[in-house]
């Protein structure tokens, strides 16, 4: 059937959640890679099995402590859905508040402040 084929990256997404539910968020992160490559090639960074890859990704991540990784995942999100919806489009406010969290959990407060002052 091929990586690309949707019953491929359906399968991909229940070994995820497989892999999650056990505990085994690296080897699900590197599912999560795949399957996310795949996705913005076939349908685009803004289609909803993109985004949810995405937050799939984000939760395997944060599970292992990878904070930096959370934090470049959401800027990259953010600019993405920025560059073709415009700001007060609910996903892209979604990722702006994501991003923002990811700050302040971070540690990064006058970070948050700067990226809030100019979102307003």
């Amino acid at each position: 059937v091929g990586d690309e084929h949707k019953d491929t990256r359906n399968t991909a997404w229940d070994l995820v959640g497989h892999l999650k539910k056990s505990a085994k968020y690296e080897m699900a992160e590197a599912v999560c890679l795949r399957l996310l490559e795949l996705e913005r090639k076939i349908l685009g960074d803004q289609h909803e099995s993109t985004l949810e890859t995405v937050g799939s990704l984000r939760q395997c991540l944060k599970k292992q402590g990878k904070h930096a990784a959370i934090e470049y995942l959401d800027r990259t999100v953010f600019k993405s859905l920025r560059k073709f919806n415009y700001i007060g489009h609910d996903e892209t406010l979604q990722a702006a508040s994501r991003l923002m969290g990811t700050f302040f959990e971070n540690g990064k407060d006058s970070k948050a402040e700067k990226f809030l002052r100019r979102l307003l």
